[in-house]
């Protein structure tokens, strides 16, 4: 009899992550709350640390237009001298 694994969605991650990151109670206290090993909390918490840069990052194509027209002001600052 093998004993099948947990499988938690990304909004329960999530929500334990941020839990952990508040720092209002312990791993081993959120561990006992919602059921999964502290070393996991840990890991989720790290990673959402990590990746939380990436929220801020400007994906679409607008945005990066918006930062052309400075490097050709910049070009043409430079051709007249």
């Amino acid at each position: 009899m093998s004993k099948q694994r947990k499988q938690c969605t990304e909004e329960f991650k999530a929500t334990v992550a941020l839990e952990a990151v508040k720092g209002e109670k312990s791993l081993q206290e959120l561990a006992a709350q919602y059921g999964v090993a502290a070393g996991q909390i840990c890991e989720w918490k790290q990673q959402l640390q990590q990746g939380a840069a990436q929220l801020f990052v400007r994906r679409n194509k607008a945005d990066k237009n918006v930062r052309k027209p400075e490097k050709k002001v910049n070009d043409l600052e430079q051709l007249v001298g």
